[in-house]
């Protein structure tokens, strides 16, 4: 039984159930997705999917008749395939990206700003061959750091890399890394973040091109506006963030030198939120250590 789906939606092809609740975001549990988002009480909210690469919406699937567990609605399509589609949700009446997607798509050119809805969460379903990777544990005494932003340390032509800006080109860089003798890399922001903020929360953005002045808002990444769980898309080579970022770590593992990661959490930011976030990067991306500001 469809439950809460309606008659009209016969030509979407994937049935519809309630969701299992482990934790927010979009899952894949064995052949299906499983989507959950906290919503405040009294507020509608619609599934919106889209075809990967369309901008405009397959199928809407409303969640009041989802499972509920205090805020937090949740429910499952069947055999839905990931690689295929892109998800947001319509929350009373706004397009709003889930912020605990895996993968954010929409912002994969840097500095460029994103019209509304312009950003999709993106399901992350391929498994990684870690190849044995496991912590170093090496003694916080001995730790010798290096801090670096992905962005600027391998942009510059100085940088002698081919994968400029990003994380494939940090990992031409282990060599150099090795050479200073330090075994600790801590990496300013590297979820996706925007570094737009301003421009992508205005109006203005709609009719007026960006001036010299504005084209560079937040380079850094300590922003507010982000999606901690995702590895920032204009920082891949490849237009995969989450193969090419876990390439890099098993990389620098395998050449001891540990990953640490900076995250800038706003004041007002919920507990429960940073510790999911923190417990996501260490079990999904063998990080071992984090800054929080």
């Amino acid at each position: 039984d469809r439950g809460w789906m309606k008659k009209w939606d016969k030509k979407f092809q994937y049935d519809v159930k309630e969701g299992i609740l482990q934790g927010q975001g979009a899952r894949k549990l064995g052949e299906d997705i499983c989507f959950t988002i906290a919503v405040p009480d009294g507020k509608d909210c619609s599934l919106l999917l889209y075809k990967k690469g369309k901008e405009e919406v397959e199928i809407s699937i409303p969640m009041e008749g989802s499972v509920r567990y205090g805020d937090l609605r949740s429910l499952k399509v069947e055999q839905l395939p990931a690689e295929k589609y892109e998800y947001n949700y319509l929350i009373d009446g706004q397009i709003v990206t889930d912020p605990y997607a895996g993968h954010v798509a929409g912002r994969e050119c840097f500095g460029e700003p994103v019209k509304e809805g312009g950003l999709r969460g993106r399901i992350v379903s391929e498994t990684y061959d870690w190849q044995g990777d496991g912590p170093l544990l090496i003694p916080y005494e001995e730790g010798i750091v290096y801090a670096a932003h992905v962005r600027g340390f391998t942009r510059h032509a100085s940088s002698r890399v081919k994968a400029k800006g990003t994380f494939a080109g940090m990992q031409e860089k282990i060599p150099y890394l090795k050479e200073l003798g330090i075994n600790q890399l801590e990496l300013m922001p590297v979820y996706e973040f925007s570094e737009l903020a301003s421009m992508e929360s205005s109006e203005r953005m709609k009719y007026a091109p960006l001036g010299p002045a504005e084209s560079r808002v937040n380079y850094w990444g300590y922003t507010p506006q982000a999606y901690y769980f995702a590895p920032k898309a204009a920082y891949a080579a490849t237009g995969d963030p989450v193969r090419e970022f876990k390439d890099l770590v098993r990389e620098l593992h395998r050449n001891g030198i540990e990953v640490i990661l900076e995250f800038y959490f706003p004041k007002g930011t919920r507990a429960s939120l940073i510790l999911d976030c923190v417990r996501y990067w260490v079990m999904e991306y063998h990080i071992d250590g984090i800054r929080v500001d």
